[in-house]
């Protein structure tokens, strides 16, 4: 297990921050792909000054069918096996995640650190208690 810290976590936001400065994009709001990236999109929401939204960018019409929307920024903690961004990263959206899996099916457009084999425990998570034989 990889214990990742609040210190870390400050680190790797400024360092997310100067990048996507220097991409020049500009987003009207932040869709937080699963509960694990809400910290980093909660603190990118409050940077930018732009809103969270809890819907995904899909056609309000045909709720499962995402539409891509270029002033939409993607965030998750994790970019991991693809089951979460796959669809995301084919539409096209800009993504944004603490981590990325080498050996994963996305690669976000702005990542801080490329995850191993270990499990990360997030600061804002709950260790788990080990389970008894």
């Amino acid at each position: 297990m990889y214990k990742y810290s609040w210190a870390e976590f400050g680190a790797d936001f400024k360092e997310i921050t100067k990048r996507l400065q220097r991409s020049s994009r500009k987003f009207e709001s932040i869709y937080c792909a699963s509960p694990g990236g809400m910290p980093l999109a909660v603190c990118l929401s409050l940077y930018l000054g732009i809103p969270l939204q809890t819907d995904p960018p899909s056609d309000k019409n045909k709720k499962h069918e995402l539409i891509y929307d270029p002033e939409i920024l993607v965030v998750d903690d994790v970019a991991n096996t693809g089951l979460t961004l796959g669809a995301l990263h084919l539409t096209g959206f800009f993504i944004i995640t603490l981590f990325r899996n080498p050996e994963g099916h996305v690669t976000p457009n702005i990542y801080a650190r490329e995850k191993d084999t270990r499990y990360i425990l997030f600061p804002w998570q709950k260790e788990k208690a080990p389970v008894k034989a």
